[in-house]
């Protein structure tokens, strides 16, 4: 415990993130730069964890040479290593489960990771994402847990939704081009190989925001519901016409269109 009291942690947290961003920069990681982050990764935690006041200085990025949510991005989505997007999810995850005490004023790792997913969801398909949306997942289901939600939300649900349903949109439309081109599309091909992981991430995702926010109720009553109602069809038709059966909505939009040209 001398020896713990003796660190000087805000000193050690500056030098910790600077060395992970420094390795992250590198086009090409080799073993070792990989292991240098699993080990200031695990470094950085237990610090957070032994001195709750690091995190409002984290997320705040006071004194530090590195700003927060680039480096949350840097490694956890735009690091084309997946050992090391599953490191920062692991490691993020640990710090979010940690409530939040008196000294980071109530706003601590989970609600600022959240509001930093939600803010750059949109960029998603830019990258592999599995990790991300993993992590987004299990943190909703966490924050709706805590009482953390009774007050000012840290994320708009109902936005996040649709964004959820424009994403799985957007993907349909990019694999039934690849499907379409056949092996004249190979660029277009290489990216669907990995769609279904994406769809099940996203549609995993919007599961946690349905199930979490879908029986909240706010002044609007009537207007929410209906909104949630057509959210939850949008996303029924996405999945289930244009994802699952695609062949045979379309072979049934097709007989319909024939009959009402016939009649």
């Amino acid at each position: 415990m001398e020896v713990l009291d003796s660190v000087d942690y805000p000193a050690l947290q500056t030098k910790v993130l600077g060395v992970i961003h420094q390795v992250l920069q590198k086009d090409t990681l080799i073993f070792e730069d990989k292991l240098i982050v699993n080990n200031a990764l695990n470094l950085w935690v237990g610090c957070l964890l032994h001195k709750s006041g690091l995190i409002k200085a984290f997320v705040q990025s006071e004194g530090q040479e590195v700003d927060a949510e680039s480096l949350v991005l840097a490694g956890l989505l735009r690091c084309p290593y997946e050992t090391v997007r599953e490191e920062f999810k692991e490691s993020l995850g640990a710090l979010c489960r940690k409530p939040a005490g008196a000294a980071t004023d109530g706003f601590g790792a989970l609600e600022f990771t959240l509001q930093l997913l939600s803010r750059n969801f949109s960029i998603i398909s830019q990258f592999s994402c599995q990790q991300f949306l993993e992590l987004f997942s299990e943190l909703l289901d966490q924050y709706c847990q805590q009482d953390a939600h009774a007050g000012a939300r840290v994320i708009d649900p109902e936005a996040l939704l649709s964004s959820v349903i424009d994403q799985i949109s957007e993907e349909n439309q990019r694999a039934s081009r690849a499907r379409a081109e056949g092996p004249a599309g190979e660029t277009d091909a290489a990216a669907a190989s990995s769609s279904p992981g994406l769809f099940l991430g996203l549609i995993t995702l919007a599961g946690k925001i349905l199930d979490n926010f879908g029986g909240q109720q706010s002044e609007a009553d009537a207007q929410q519901q209906q909104k949630s109602l057509q959210q939850q069809k949008g996303l029924v038709d996405e999945i289930f016409t244009r994802f699952l059966f695609p062949v045979v909505f379309a072979a049934d939009r097709s007989e319909e269109h024939t009959s009402e040209l016939q009649s």
